[in-house]
């Protein structure tokens, strides 16, 4: 399948989160265990109209394992309590994929993304994000967006 990546500029976007390490692998236990937590937290409170999940890749790699920051959208400022954080997705260029599908198969979109930004002469700082739109029993009604974080020019 083909993909239509673009080069955009994006506003920062706030978000409590939970920051984690993992493995490819162990994603799919990772984000979940993690959404759980902030989710547990988003109900104590009033915080404005809540976003998407968003999960954060933070640009250096430990040999196999990675930082995240899992997290969900939020509309108000908050103060942080036990494992939650105040966080945000960068603000900035970006290279930016639209998936539809299982996530298990985001692979070839994620690509599309580095390689539109090669295309246009721009370099990746290693950041990346994705953006979970609503869950649907159907797979390909299931949206998420990828972004990767460029370099100012």
């Amino acid at each position: 399948m083909a993909y239509e990546a673009t080069i955009q500029r994006v506003a920062a976007e706030p978000m409590a989160a939970v920051a984690a390490r993992s493995t490819q692998p162990m994603l799919s236990k990772v984000i979940p265990a993690s959404l759980d937590k902030v989710w547990a937290f988003l109900r104590d409170d009033d915080f404005g109209k809540l976003g998407c999940n968003t999960v954060y890749y933070a640009p250096l790699m430990r040999g196999a394992e990675f930082d995240l920051l899992v997290g969900v959208r939020v509309g108000v400022p908050f103060a942080p309590r036990g494992e939650i954080v105040v966080a945000e997705t960068p603000a900035g260029d970006v290279s930016h994929v639209v998936y539809f599908g299982d996530y298990s198969g985001m692979h070839p979109a994620h690509k599309a993304a580095q390689d539109a930004a090669a295309a246009n002469c721009r370099k990746l700082t290693g950041a990346s994000w994705e953006v979970y739109g609503d869950w649907f029993a159907d797979w390909s009604k299931v949206r998420t967006d990828i972004f990767y974080q460029l370099e100012p020019q």
